[in-house]
């Protein structure tokens, strides 16, 4: 089990409602509340990820505030009613903001060059690197007012990087900070899903396909994993006619953005990464259409096929122990919440570095080497504190059983480490 701490920011500034004459939240004047976009993310979390993934809310801070933005004024009060105008009983308009923004110009600059959140002036204020640096957080939701003008998903730290958001490097450990709004919580969903899919990319070295694009290939065997479980009807080429779990935003079956209902059945591979990973073979290929979740349970707090389709998706992402044969896990959300990739292994300074010497008849039971992150971050490590994999011919110089290398005869040969991918050659020599 991972427990992520989340720290919960809401901003939620006070407002005089012009019906009642009361003073309360944004938020509780749009009808919206802070602890429902909360409780509705972690049970999907938690539910999606089987309990892999354990939500513990460290603590919540309401900034009594109107968004702020990049070179841009916030939005006033005035603004505010002007945009979301209270009916008989005193609650605001929410739907077709935008429309009416478009009409009345009431934040013009929405309209014509775009805002953009202030991400810098929200760290330095609410002193998030400092937190971070005492460990008091993993990540940080932020839920706000429309228009919140933040990205899905950014992440800030050190070494960060795009996860579906600009990143912002900073003094401290990287962290994912995700922004939502109260109207959205099925929106909320999609940008912890978004973030998984980025994290996933640059831990497999490849992209999911543009909406347009297309994943070429000749056979279902030649792809990665990766690609195996987001291969889809829409990415896949024509010759094609067998599918993985798909993405966000498309199942097995869809030919379209947001195409979650589709009755059209394919053959799929989605039970495999499911039930019997690393093992994707035709013992598990099956039928699929929308009702393998459209079926599946309840559903609350947003569109039914949005957050069905999204859980289902979530719960196929591999969660069991040990390697694949090229070093990756078997439990992809060890990836998707380290908010780091690896780029690289190196053998250890030392003359002999690149040499493992086993006496005959004897073993050696490790292997020094290290892992090389991005941002430069290299980390010692080795073959048994990291569970790499080991690879090698068949030959007569030594041979490898449960990771220890036991020396046959004299002589060298070449051995192989794999770790997220990434391979490392050795020779091994037998004195």
């Amino acid at each position: 089990m991972k427990v992520q701490k989340v720290l919960v920011m809401a901003i939620d500034p006070y407002v005089k409602n012009p019906v009642t004459g009361t003073k309360e939240r944004a938020s509780e004047y749009l009808g919206f509340s802070l602890n429902l976009s909360v409780t509705s993310l972690k049970q999907f979390i938690e539910r999606g990820t089987h309990g892999e993934v354990q939500i513990d809310v460290i603590d919540s801070i309401h900034c009594d505030e109107f968004p702020r933005y990049v070179g841009f004024p916030s939005m006033t009060e005035e603004q505010f009613f002007r945009l979301f105008p209270a009916n008989g009983s005193g609650k605001g308009e929410w739907y077709g903001w935008w429309e009416r923004n478009r009409k009345m110009q009431i934040i013009p600059q929405e309209l014509d060059s775009g805002m953009y959140f202030d991400y810098v002036d929200f760290i330095i204020r609410y002193e998030l690197v400092e937190l971070r640096n005492q460990g008091k957080f993993d990540m940080v939701w932020v839920f706000g007012i429309d228009p919140l003008s933040m990205y899905e998903s950014s992440m800030i730290g050190q070494n960060p990087f795009w996860i579906n958001g600009r990143a912002f490097q900073t003094s401290c450990k990287n962290f994912a900070m995700f922004g939502m709004t109260f109207s959205r919580p099925d929106g909320a969903l999609e940008d912890f899903c978004h973030m998984c899919e980025d994290m996933l990319n640059y831990t497999y070295g490849v992209s999911i396909p543009e909406f347009r694009g297309k994943l070429e290939f000749n056979d279902f065997s030649d792809l990665n994993t990766w690609q195996k479980f987001y291969l889809c009807k829409h990415n896949s080429p024509a010759h094609n006619k067998v599918y993985g779990v798909g993405q966000v935003h498309f199942s097995p079956n869809s030919v379209r953005d947001y195409d979650w209902e589709n009755h059209t059945p394919v053959q799929s591979y989605h039970r495999a990464f499911l039930e019997d990973y690393p093992d994707i073979t035709t013992k598990k290929l099956t039928t699929f259409t929308a009702q393998e979740y459209l079926n599946d349970g309840d559903c609350d707090n947003g569109p039914v096929s949005l957050v069905k389709h999204h859980i289902w998706w979530m719960q196929h992402m591999p969660h069991f122990p040990g390697r694949d044969e090229n070093g990756y896990r078997h439990n992809w959300w060890d990836y998707i919440l380290d908010f780091k990739y690896v780029e690289g292994l190196e053998a250890r300074e030392g003359a002999y570095s690149h040499t493992i010497k086993v006496p005959l008849g004897e073993s050696v039971t490790d292997i020094p080497f290290v892992v090389k992150y991005n941002g430069n971050q290299r980390v010692d490590t080795s073959l048994t504190e990291s569970g790499a994999v080991l690879k090698c011919k068949e030959n007569d110089v030594f041979t490898v059983i449960d990771g220890v290398i036991y020396g046959k005869s004299i002589g060298k040969e070449s051995l192989t480490v794999m770790y997220d991918g990434h391979a490392l050659e050795f020779i091994v020599e037998v004195i």
